[in-house]
């Protein structure tokens, strides 16, 4: 769930993608797109890890300036 979960925040707040996740920690794509898949299910379910989930991405962000990805 960990490796999961870091691929979630980094798709989520610095706009990695899967795949660069899955190089770092040596693992298949697929493998983590279906972790952070999970995890996107159990954070919609509002429970323990939602919670827990947005504390970790407000400690992540607190005091960072936001950053627009123009396309």
């Amino acid at each position: 769930m960990g490796r999961a979960l870091v691929g979630y925040l980094g798709r989520e707040l610095g706009r990695y993608r899967l795949k660069d996740v899955a190089e770092h920690f040596k693992r298949d794509p697929a493998a983590i797109s279906q972790g952070t898949r999970h995890i996107e299910e159990e954070i919609q379910k509002e429970g323990t890890l939602s919670k827990t989930v947005q504390r970790v991405k407000e400690k992540l962000t607190r005091g960072r300036k936001k950053k627009y990805l123009i396309t």
